[in-house]
């Protein structure tokens, strides 16, 4: 399991730098150097809502134990069409039953669609706001990006990443 582990990790590394590369394509090298900053920062910061949650009974862990345990049936009966915690125990069903992925394997999943979320809103941001407010000139824009709440709750099994 440890050496999977690993094996998923790195496929999660390369695909984030693939990911940076594609969406840097249009950006200069400042922004590029940016979006690879984030995405290490944003990796850390995965690994420790791993850490922390791994063991503390959270939510995360349980949408990925409950759906890892949990025959289709009962998902497709516990379905009820809506955004919430069904929805995040269908969603989980193939990564962790079918496929058998362990939970930290299904932190990275998340980490790297919640990084997603990241790029798009890097970009729009890019995009929309012609320039970057300044406090005792620092620019606010990248800075807030960097902030750690932002990425520990969008790096972890659960709503918080997907919805």
């Amino acid at each position: 399991m440890i050496l999977l582990n690993i094996v998923v990790f790195l496929l999660i590394l390369i695909l984030g730098i693939v990911i940076n590369n594609i969406a840097g394509k249009k950006l200069g090298s400042k922004d590029k150097k940016t979006l690879n900053q984030l995405f290490f920062y944003h990796t850390i910061i995965a690994l420790t809502y791993y850490a922390y949650t791994v063991d503390k009974g959270v939510d995360s862990y349980t949408y990925w134990t409950y759906a890892k345990k949990i025959k289709i049936e009962k998902i497709l009966d516990i379905f009820q069409f809506d955004l919430g915690t069904n929805t995040v125990f269908l969603l989980n069903y193939i990564p962790s039953n079918l496929l058998g992925m362990s939970y930290f394997q299904g932190t990275l999943l998340y980490s790297l669609l919640g990084y997603l979320g990241i790029i798009f809103l890097y970009l729009s941001i890019k995009k929309i706001v012609p320039f970057s407010a300044k406090i005792k000139g620092i620019k606010l824009f990248p800075l807030l990006l960097f902030l750690p709440n932002f990425h520990f709750w969008s790096s972890g099994v659960g709503k918080d990443t997907i919805f």
